[in-house]
């Protein structure tokens, strides 16, 4: 590293491809050939000061995002992200403690999109997840992907603790949005949609790492202090009917059934087959 340069925060962004953030810049480093790291961009005003607790990448490398925290005037914890362009060398600010990009398909497309998935968390507000399109492959039909933004319902004990999100995870099996909060609450969201599917407190222990489990589809997390290794995914036999009986939103079960290939949407199917037909 250059002179005066030490290393912060740094972990595998890819199987090749190490990143890691000094003082003033985040970088990249190719496990490929013998070549030296480089440097991505520069750290934006806004992270100084933070500690970083999380880097990514975009499945297509054309997108970075840098996680920052610190502490609040109020007594709470402030969360900073500066998402980064590749392409256009541009960074955007956001406050907010947790993202991550995951690749979906809508509209019958046949290639998938690059969406972009963060908590967004303003001063005086509470915290809303944001999910957003910001690369589509070419052909692609219809508009830009982009849901409205969903409070995320921090309970009553939850918000006394001066909880925050440290971590959300996509699946790429289930489209789910797995978000977990520093005091062991996980919440469970529908990509395509911003549904919240499920939602519980976990652990009493602070999840200090996570990464998606290749194998289910779900999240993997270690527990801080007592090293607990936790697994959770999705029951897919159990995922269409529970969305019907538990998730009071129109249409829900019917769309995971068919976004996702999973059964237990028989009688939906026939319900709005006849509607439609009855409809003309």
């Amino acid at each position: 590293m250059p002179e005066g340069q030490t290393i912060r925060f740094w972990r595998w962004l890819t199987p090749k491809v190490i990143g890691f953030v000094t003082d003033t810049h985040a970088w990249l480093w190719s496990m490929d050939g013998d070549s030296a790291p480089v440097q991505a961009f520069e750290r934006h005003g806004s992270l100084g000061g933070t500690q970083i607790i999380d880097f990514q990448i975009s499945s297509n490398n054309k997108w970075l995002l840098l996680v920052g925290i610190k502490k609040g005037q109020a007594g709470g914890i402030d969360g900073n992200m500066q998402l980064y362009s590749v392409t256009k060398k541009v960074s955007q600010p956001l406050t907010g403690h947790a993202g991550t990009f995951a690749n979906i398909k809508v509209n019958g497309d046949k290639e998938a999109r690059t969406i972009f998935c963060f908590v967004d968390k303003k001063p005086n507000s509470g915290p809303q997840l944001r999910i957003m399109q910001v690369d589509k492959p070419d052909g692609a039909q219809g508009g830009d992907f982009r849901i409205p933004a969903k409070d995320i319902p921090f309970p009553a004990q939850a918000v006394q603790m001066n909880d925050f999100p440290v971590s959300l995870v996509a699946s790429p099996k289930h489209d789910m949005l797995f978000l977990v909060t520093k005091c062991g609450y996980m919440y469970m969201y529908f990509i395509h949609t911003g549904s919240l599917i499920y939602s519980n407190r976990v652990t009493a222990d602070t999840i200090f790492t996570t990464t998606i489990d290749t194998k289910t589809g779900g999240l993997l997390g270690i527990t801080a202090r007592t090293g607990q290794v936790l697994s959770i995914s999705v029951n897919e036999s159990a995922l269409v009917k529970y969305c019907q009986a538990q998730v009071p939103e129109p249409g829900l079960a019917l769309k995971v059934a068919t976004t996702l290939g999973l059964s237990g949407a028989g009688d939906m199917f026939k319900g709005e087959f006849e509607r439609l037909m009855n409809a003309g």
